[in-house]
């Protein structure tokens, strides 16, 4: 309760004293914890503690950008994986703010993604406290690629995203529909979801969006070749991506 109160604290002054622009980041992306502004104006707390079903982990209120994993074989990603410039993102399935951005960066692979020069990462930000299901679906996205392909996974994100109520969530009980949709044997998905052996690998990309800055979804960090990580936070619209990525691919230092 006390550190309830805190939180709440902790929101009014950081949205008394934030500005029109940093109040329009935080309007387009699903926040869990306490971001770096709230800490600073209210200086209260140091360390938020975030449970992932049984997995405790502990969240430093301001990330480290250089603590993101690498690319790697078991990533999610459109375009070249050696792309000058690559945009991981971190999200939750059943945010509307991601399922916006999801449509926006969809937009974005397939005008630059061909060239070569850009990819697009996805990783799993599920936000319990808002989405109960969402780590599930996060898994269940997974057993589709491990069952059939990467086109699948996609799909399968799209799908249910588009099955969901307007204002509710995705029941689990009806991703049979979806699987079988895509050509996936229905037992074979049930025997790997109840197997929860993707797991570790949605609450890694937790954990490690977390390490990283993460403090709502989505949450992206800007990858250019020879420069600084950037980081990106909310649902940025189709324009303002696509001045991004037009201004990184500018700076490419090959």
């Amino acid at each position: 309760m006390l550190l309830r109160g805190f939180v709440v604290f902790g929101r009014v002054l950081c949205l008394f004293y934030m500005d029109d622009a940093t109040k329009e980041v935080l309007r387009n992306k699903e926040i869990w914890f306490i971001p770096a502004a709230i800490v600073l104006a209210g200086a209260i707390l140091a360390i938020t503690v975030y449970g992932y079903r049984k997995q405790e982990v502990i969240v430093t209120t301001q990330g480290d950008v250089s603590l993101m994993r690498p690319l790697s074989p078991i990533d999610h990603i459109l375009g070249n994986p050696k792309a000058p410039v690559v945009l991981v993102t971190y999200t939750d399935i059943d945010s509307s703010f991601s399922e916006a951005f999801q449509a926006t960066m969809d937009q974005i692979t397939t005008e630059y993604a061909p060239s070569g020069n850009f990819a697009w990462v996805y990783r799993h930000l599920p936000l319990l406290d808002k989405h109960q299901n969402a780590a599930k679906h996060a898994e269940a996205a997974e057993c589709v690629a491990s069952l059939s392909n990467e086109q699948n996974f996609w799909l399968f994100i799209r799908s249910l995203q588009a099955k969901t109520p307007e204002g509710g969530q995705f029941n689990p009980r009806d991703y049979e529909a979806i699987v079988e949709s895509v050509g996936i044997d229905a037992t074979a998905f049930k025997g790997c979801l109840a197997s929860q052996k993707f797991q570790t690998r949605v609450s890694g990309d937790f954990a490690n969006g977390l390490s990283a800055g993460a403090g709502g979804s989505p949450f992206s960090i800007l990858l250019v070749s020879g420069k600084e990580p950037i980081t990106i936070d909310g649902a940025v619209p189709y324009d303002g991506m696509k001045k991004i990525i037009d201004k990184a691919l500018s700076e490419i230092i090959l």
